[in-house]
């Protein structure tokens, strides 16, 4: 015999037309431990069944997610991944590396010289643990000197006059 039951605003129900003998009685609530008991039914009784608060025992679930850093086409190796301003990882040669994080939103820096650093906020999650990003470069000049004098005295003696 299954019954499903539903308690009133007292937590209370009840359950006519139940033969001697053995009763298994499971009672389960959101946020409450579910709470399976056998009694041995004799006559017409009242039986009270306690159900305990869930702990909020936090589960930290840690992935291993992966990144790639590329330039658009090709991998960037030697970039550096800052997570949380508490992880640092480098990329290898093919642009790639991998570490271990919480599910969650992590904000990661990216930076290689000549390439604009970039600051993205990823979620990892059970569908998301591989992450890839391109940089873009800097554009500036690190060649030295390519200009002619732009200083230096161009006039004679300024000094004052009468």
């Amino acid at each position: 015999m299954v019954n499903n039951l539903t308690t009133d605003e007292n937590g209370t129900c009840t359950i006519t037309g139940v033969e001697k003998g053995s009763l298994t009685i499971t009672v389960s609530k959101e946020g409450y431990v579910t709470k399976t008991e056998t009694i041995n039914v004799t006559k017409d009784e009242t039986i009270t069944i306690l159900l305990e608060e869930e702990t909020q025992e936090s589960e930290i679930t840690t992935r291993n997610v992966s990144f790639s850093i590329n330039n658009g086409t090709d991998p960037i190796g030697s970039a550096s991944i800052v997570i949380d301003d508490e992880i640092n990882k480098t990329t290898g040669n093919m642009g790639g590396c991998t570490t271990d994080l919480t599910d969650g939103e992590h904000t990661i820096v990216i930076s290689k010289e000549g390439y604009v650093t970039k600051t993205e906020t990823i979620t990892v999650s059970e569908e998301n643990t591989s992450f890839t990003f391109s940089l873009t470069g800097s554009g500036s000049d690190t060649g030295g000197d390519t200009g002619g004098d732009t200083g230096g005295d161009t006039g004679g003696d300024n000094t004052g006059g009468n």
